[in-house]
């Protein structure tokens, strides 16, 4: 990568994990800022055609209707930091590692690997954030928690498929028997938990860096708190609850009006692409079908999680992939999320043990699966929660 080497974690036969190189900024932008931001948006997109010592190493955002949440690197954060906009970014106050994990054949052969990880990262009292990608997946931890998830991925992942098979056969029966008895271990999948780490005072992360909430804790969507109850349909209340009861209280989730594809795009195009990509992160509607997408750079691919509309604005050869699969995202509302908070990645990974197919994309306020339009239903029984089916009206999402 062009700030660094990246640091060999693991390396099998079927799986390679590496640690990225860079330190890691997470932020967000309120729609209100968004384009006063933009000639900083611009350059961190366009940065793969500079030269080499002008670009970016890692850059991704997901766009949702209530905000805009950056994962970047040195580089791009300098880019912000320089503009008048600085000051329109609120950070995470800590900064964070991503490890890149390349799982091959293993992804078919071992379904689960991420469902499976992160359970012990939130065992473990790690925090996590997750980007997915077009063929691979990061796992994002504070810095603090560098040496620990390392030794983690080293110890548990280095088995042989069988035995991986049989370790996460294991796990997945041994949590099932705590919840359904009510008795799950501190951290333990789906329980939320505060890390005991003492946080840093705000002046050790400058550079322009805004406060967060006063709390410690990310701002939660101001729509998910004033949706009215009686729009939210009561959850399943029979089975093994993947939540415990405190952290359950006012949780639900909101299905969004969108299917998304995901697809690469190709670096050669990049330019020919500034049109598609300007228009949809500054000049189209953030609501309907148009709610929610996904940017990622890295290395030499860009990836997008994108909906049907967004692709035709693309010259027809800059994008590969985009099979028939379908994703339609699934958010978790109702309150804030502690930066140190556990579980709540693994918890929303919650619809796999009932063998439903899912990505997972951590936003700065909360998190998100995505899954087939035909696993909704079981995808929603498994979170055992309250949830919301946002419509989307025939016009919405159209320019």
């Amino acid at each position: 990568m062009a700030a660094g080497v990246e640091l060999d974690i693991l390396s099998t036969e079927k799986l390679n994990v590496t640690l990225v190189s860079e330190r890691l900024w997470v932020g967000r932008i309120l729609p209100p800022e968004l384009h006063g931001c933009a000639w900083p948006l611009l350059k961190c997109l366009m940065s793969s055609t500079a030269n080499s010592g002008e670009r970016a190493g890692f850059f991704s955002f997901t766009q949702d209707e209530d905000e805009l949440t950056l994962m970047m690197d040195d580089w791009c954060h300098h880019v912000f930091a320089s503009s008048a906009s600085a000051s329109a970014i609120t950070y995470m106050p800590r900064r964070w590692r991503a490890f890149e994990f390349r799982l091959g054949a293993l992804a078919w052969e071992v379904p689960g690997v991420m469902s499976f990880l992160s359970t012990l990262m939130s065992e473990s009292q790690i925090s996590i954030l997750k980007v997915a990608s077009y063929d691979r997946d990061f796992l994002l931890v504070q810095e603090t928690d560098v040496a620990g998830a390392s030794r983690l991925i080293q110890e548990r992942l280095h088995l042989d498929v069988d035995c991986l098979k049989e370790a996460m056969q294991e796990k997945l029966a041994t949590r099932r028997m705590g919840l359904a008895a009510g008795e799950g271990e501190e951290g333990e999948e789906g329980s939320f938990s505060q890390s005991r780490r003492a946080e840093a005072p705000d002046s050790e992360y400058g550079d322009g860096a805004s406060s967060t909430d006063g709390r410690g804790g990310r701002a939660g969507s101001s729509r998910a708190a004033e949706e009215s109850e009686s729009d939210v349909a009561a959850g399943a209340s029979d089975g093994a609850h993947p939540w415990s009861t405190d952290d359950s209280d006012g949780l639900y989730v909101k299905v969004l009006p969108t299917n998304l594809v995901v697809v690469r795009l190709q670096l050669a195009m990049l330019s020919l692409s500034t049109h598609a990509l300007i228009q949809r992160l500054l000049f189209s509607s953030s609501r309907g079908r148009r709610c929610f997408w996904s940017y990622t750079h890295v290395e030499d691919e860009v990836s997008l999680i994108v909906d049907d509309l967004t692709l035709q604005d693309f010259p027809e050869e800059a994008l590969v992939g985009g099979t028939s699969t379908r994703w339609r995202p699934l958010m978790l509302a109702g309150r804030s999320f502690a930066f140190n908070e556990t579980g709540v990645v693994s918890a929303m990974f919650a619809p796999y043990e009932d063998g439903v197919p899912l990505l997972n994309i951590s936003t700065f306020s909360t998190n998100v699966t995505l899954v087939e339009d035909s696993d909704i239903e079981r995808a929603l029984s498994a979170f055992k929660l309250p949830h919301k089916v946002l419509e989307c009206e025939e016009s919405d999402g159209e320019d």
